[in-house]
Formats: C-alpha cells, structure tokens, sequence
C-alpha cells in the first residue's frame, strides 16, 4: 500500500511539474523583449496586420492607421479578455505603444503590445 501511495505522489509531482513548465513557457524571453514606439506621422493610411509567439503567448493583430492616428485595433488571435481589450484601448487612447504595463500581467501585456509594433513597423517599411 506505501508502495503504491509513493507512486502516486511521484506521478503527481511529474504532472505538476510538467504542467508549470508547459504553464511558464515563452515568460522570460518575453520579458526581456524591448516595446518600441513607432512613428505613427510617417505611416501611410491602411490596414496592417502584426503578430508576435513566444511559447504560449501568441497574438495577431490587425491595425487601421488613418491622418497619423490609430483609427482601430483588433485582436484577430489570441485570447479575447478584458486586459486585451483594456490593453488596446489604451494603446488607441496613448496613441503610443509607451504605456504603463498591467500589473500582475507584464508578460502577456508585451505580447500584444509586441504584436501591435510588428504590425506598425511593417507598415513603416
């Protein structure tokens, strides 16, 4: 009976460590990742797409630029949630990608953040 109790700890110890490493995966390349602001004054008007993966961040975004502004962003990938939203609107507000990180969610605020400067710097090539 110990015998067997010893394995099943083992075994779950295996999963969660497992599962934390599936879990964490992608956070530390993403946190040393520098948020460049782009110029928005030199972007012709269109709709531009950007993404940025790292581990178990993905995002893809689709931006409108129109007079110099940020007209709309939509998130096209990833997970749909309030900080997304709260992210991007903020973006949208600042007209900047210089804005404060969400407290508690750094990593998965750079990832969108990441994905509207890619979608932004191809539009600037």
């Amino acid at each position: 009976m110990r015998k067997i109790l010893v394995r099943i700890l083992l075994v779950m110890a295996v999963i969660m460590i497992v599962g934390l490493l599936a879990v964490t995966r992608g956070m530390g390349e993403i946190k040393k990742i520098e948020i460049n602001d782009v110029d928005l004054q030199a972007i012709e008007d269109g709709v531009y797409q950007g993404s940025f993966t790292a581990g178990r961040f993905g995002n893809k975004v689709e931006v409108t630029v129109r007079q110099g502004q940020i007209a709309e962003i939509v998130l096209l990938e990833g997970s749909q949630t309030d900080l997304m939203n709260n992210v991007l609107a903020r973006v949208k507000k600042a007209q900047s990608l210089q804005i404060d990180m969400v407290s508690g969610a750094t990593v998965t605020t750079k990832a969108i953040l990441k994905a509207v400067e890619n979608a932004l710097t191809q539009a600037d090539h």
